[in-house]
């Protein structure tokens, strides 16, 4: 449903009122497809009599394929009877090859996909906006179910709370694999790590939705589900099966050694996938093609257009949930990765249509300053024939005639800015003085602007603190004696930040030291590195900088005192309500160390959010202004920062601070499993191996002791031959190893 609300359409619906309508529109539109072809479909059972439910299997254009009716036992017992009628025989029995459940809605998202067990659990997650399907005929109908259309997508399992149910997800598993799945995991049922006290016997999705979870609260648990990566024997005890699905197939090997940690092998938390679709129709091709175009990821395109629009918005725009709060739209975004992964490129494929834009707005500027030059001479003028008069009744002794308001030498006209990339805190601050909306301070390497913070004020921390305020987008001051004694007034100290920063720098320079709230302002994005590949189609530019034009377009207006301010957008009763809502849940989370002081800025990140969205949309639609956030906005943007932004910090929080042995130990670790070692040599590895950051013999030594601290080696020494002496440094690898795959 989300998804759809983020598209033009259903945004103008909104705006004629039906805001209030929770309807779950994703099923609704996928429904009205299938509507006429149900039609035709039986309204009974020749034997059975009318049924009790009935669901239908769809091909991607939503046309009716298979009807599965069910037939509920009339002596209210718990049993119930399924037949499935197929559309093109115009037979009560199942076809050869049975089709998904909801194909249509699978072909218009490409996101993750949740099978359960039953129609009933489909449609209560996908009412929700959660993808799912399911195929007809529990386990044994797995084995006819075409499951292609799942082949090359993430797919996470969630099974009834019972043995079939168990049964069900493994030969779904089974199947996914030899169809080429991206990806597997199954929900994890086990009542001693399930993160509710009790779950009861047959308990499923339908149950879970019934019982009040929500698209959040399910969302978290499919995150926390377990890969699946073996073949397990069903007839074994449940304990010994669940571990055999995660480490492999000799339960023997298993006891004589006991589980090996491999979270060793990736201990850097997998970064979550960018929410594209939530930027709308237009926005979403947009980003997507870009990014193929420059080789660079999605997010760093998408994170970067977010930070820009924020800017372009800037401080004609604040955001208020009610009266008494009022946030200005302002976005600090660090795109995180190591050289050569795109986000330069990234950068510049958002920047390059601003710069010209900017340039553009600058082309009058030369008229305005020879116009200055003779504005300037005029006040001279007066002054000079003002200072005469003075001289006159000074020595008449007549009264001092007041300077004319037309000696005051004019102030130079500045250029049009949108952005910059360098600059000292005053000289930033007398752009803003001219440029009140705000302005994007870009760096391609966010070390070099941390860096210098203090150069030239003596290092006292002054430098910091202008940056702290310039989240805030509120007034300003700078009075200092290189500014030639006079003050200088910022009406919006107001900047929006992107750049790049490698990830030990990341550490270094912003996860290190004390928590004065500089780290917490920023938005994390580090995804993995993509292929480089020649891009098959081009974004377009026109349409996009005519978008763009409209954002930076949005002025100030008078505030009647000779002044400009801000106009406030409201969020609309339905999104309030919404965002307050999230917010008592996004509290009751609060986590403890580095990330509170982040987590504590993310209800007004959400606010910030929520309007740089509904402008997007705007931009890309009926560039028409209502002053409203909508609850779609909104609930876009709490599912942005669930989704995305609560995963990529905890990546860039913990992955960033992993201490070097950690790191070490993970290279030695695929190197290990890679080559299915099953012994090591300390001599051999710092000789031979030659692994990055395993250099030396302390390196080595490191990682070797949090690899026996996860169970992966222990000390097994030997001599070589029979001969007498020195024992070798040799350490015996967990056989369990060699059933593991590493990621990378």
């Amino acid at each position: 449903m989300l998804i759809i609300w983020g598209f033009p359409m259903l945004k103008r619906i909104v705006r004629e009122g039906f805001e209030h309508i929770r309807e779950p529109l994703k099923r609704a539109i996928g429904e009205l497809s299938s509507l006429k072809a149900s039609d035709a479909l039986p309204k009974a059972h020749p034997k059975l009599g009318q049924p009790s439910a009935r669901y239908i299997y769809t091909d991607t254009e939503g046309r009716a394929l298979v009807a599965v009716y069910r037939f509920d036992k009339s002596d209210n017992s718990s049993k119930k009877e399924f037949r499935p009628y197929t559309v093109a025989t115009g037979e009560w029995k199942a076809p050869e090859k049975r089709p998904l459940y909801r194909l249509d809605l699978l072909a218009r998202d490409i996101g993750p996909v949740v099978v359960v067990e039953g129609e009933k659990c489909a449609d209560a997650l996908n009412d929700i906006g959660v993808l799912a399907t399911t195929c007809f005929g529990g386990c044994n109908g797995t084995g006819k179910a075409d499951l292609s259309p799942l082949s090359g997508r993430e797919v996470v399992i969630w099974p009834d709370n019972d043995e079939p149910g168990l049964k069900y997800a493994k030969a779904v598993a089974l199947s996914l694999r030899e169809n080429g799945a991206a990806s597997i995991k199954i929900v994890d049922l086990n009542p001693e790590t399930f993160p509710i006290d009790r779950i009861y016997r047959g308990w499923d999705a339908a149950d879970a939705i019934s019982e009040g979870w929500g698209q959040l609260r399910i969302r978290s648990l499919l995150r926390e589900a377990i890969p699946y990566k073996g073949k397990a024997s069903l007839k074994l005890k449940k304990s010994e099966r669940r571990k055999i699905d995660l480490y492999g197939d000799d339960p023997l090997k298993l006891k004589e050694w006991g589980e090996p940690d491999m979270s060793v092998l990736n201990p850097r938390r997998p970064p979550p996938e960018f929410p594209v679709q939530l930027f709308g129709q237009f926005w979403g091709n947009w980003i997507t093609a870009k990014a193929e175009g420059c080789s660079a990821p999605v997010d760093y395109v998408g994170m970067s257009l977010l930070s820009l629009s924020s800017s372009l918005i800037g401080c004609s725009r604040f955001v208020s949930p009610w009266k008494g709060w009022k946030e200005p739209p302002l976005l600090w975004v660090a795109l995180v990765g190591n050289p050569s992964t795109g986000k330069s490129p990234a950068l510049e494929s958002v920047l390059g249509i601003v710069r010209k834009i900017e340039q553009e707005g600058a082309q009058g500027i030369k008229d305005k300053l020879r116009q200055h030059e003779a504005d300037v001479l005029g006040a001279q003028c007066i002054r000079q024939d003002w200072e005469r008069q003075v001289k006159e009744a000074s020595k008449s002794g007549a009264s001092i005639p007041i300077m004319p308001e037309g000696a005051q030498v004019p102030d130079k006209p500045e250029r049009p800015r949108i952005f910059v990339s360098d600059a000292t805190p005053e000289a930033l601050a007398r752009l803003l003085a001219n440029q009140p909306k705000g302005l994007l301070v870009t760096r391609d390497e966010l070390s070099g602007w941390l860096g210098s913070f203090n150069r030239y004020a003596g290092g006292q921390g002054g430098d910091r603190a202008f940056w702290l305020e310039a989240y805030g987008g509120r007034p300003y001051t700078i009075d200092r004696a290189r500014n030639g004694g006079e003050a200088v007034t910022v009406p919006y100290l107001a900047t929006s930040i992107l750049g790049g920063i490698q990830p030990d720098k990341l550490h270094s320079l912003l996860l290190s030291g004390d928590d004065d709230g500089l780290t917490a302002r920023f938005l994390f994005c580090w995804p993995d590195p993509v292929p480089l590949e020649r891009p098959q189609r081009q974004a377009e530019s026109f349409e996009a900088e005519k978008a763009l034009r409209w954002l930076n377009g949005l002025r100030l207006t008078p505030d009647g005192q000779g002044g400009l301010s801000h106009d406030l957008v409201m969020l609309d009763d339905d999104a309030a309500n919404f965002f307050q809502d999230w917010r008592k849940a996004h509290a009751a989370e609060q986590p403890e160390g580095q990330m509170a002081s982040w987590w504590g800025k993310m209800p007004g990140v959400c606010l910030r959010l929520a309007l740089c969205l509904e402008y997007l949309w705007l931009a890309a639609t009926t560039r028409q202004e209502t002053f409203a956030v909508t609850y779609a906005a909104v609930e876009a943007a709490t599912v942005m920062i669930e989704n995305y932004f609560k995963p990529m910090a905890a990546r860039a929080y913990g992955d960033a601070s992993l201490p070097k042995a950690e790191r070490n130990a993970a290279t030695l670790a695929k190197w290990i499993v890679k080559n299915k070692m099953e012994r090591i040599n300390t001599r051999e590895l710092q000789r031979n191996a030659r692994l990055p950051g395993l250099r030396n013999a302390a390196e080595i030594k490191e990682a070797i002791e949090v690899l026996e601290e996860a169970n992966l080696l222990r000390y097994d020494p030997k001599r070589e031959g029979e001969t007498t002496g020195k024992m070798s440094g040799g350490y015996e690898v967990n056989p369990i190893q060699q059933t593991i795959r590493p990621k990378g």
